[in-house]
């Protein structure tokens, strides 16, 4: 986030001194207020491309083995723009090197989900993936394996057999 404030402001600058050239070699014909409105549009333009071009930079710069399955939208009261054109604040990405099987249970997986968010550190998380119910669990603390291999206590959720987790994991 401190890259981006600094970012915006070497925008504003460039910008303002583009336009206090344009106005030195125009005989000063500009208006006073032309080098801060300048200024200020700069540092709008940028934050707007920022945001609306954070997603597709995050996921060119994810390693190889890590799959996007899925982008959200969002939009905001304070950013009116976001009504009629939402942006890609959050993204879901499979770490396919994580994806782990057991010869016993083949309909099942555990792999590791990437969260991220804007202006968040990244977040992992191990989740079990029955690709037969289609259905999904948290692979945290409680849960075991019982003797046919499948994980106990483990909180069972519903997945659309449309789901975009599940191609990666259960078809790869």
């Amino acid at each position: 986030m401190f890259y981006e404030l600094v970012a915006a402001v070497v925008a504003a600058v460039a910008a303002g001194g583009v336009v206090m050239i344009v106005n030195r070699f125009t005989g000063r014909r500009l208006p006073k207020w032309a080098v801060p409105v300048a200024a200020g549009a700069a540092m709008i333009a940028f934050t707007i491309w920022s945001e609306y071009t954070w997603a597709d930079r995050t996921a060119n710069a994810l390693p190889s083995e890590f799959q996007v399955v899925a982008q959200y939208e969002t939009s905001v009261w304070w950013k009116p723009w976001t009504k009629a054109a939402p942006y890609q604040a959050r993204m879901l990405a499979v770490d396919i090197s994580s994806i782990q099987r057991n010869e016993a249970v083949p309909d099942m997986a555990l792999v590791t989900l990437i969260l991220m968010e804007r202006f968040t550190a990244p977040r992992a998380r191990p989740v079990f993936i029955d690709c037969a119910a289609p259905a999904r669990a948290d692979a945290g603390p409680g849960v075991t394996f019982g003797a046919d291999g499948r994980p106990q206590g483990a909180a069972w959720i519903p997945m659309a057999a449309d789901d975009p987790i599940l191609p990666p994991v259960c078809e790869g």
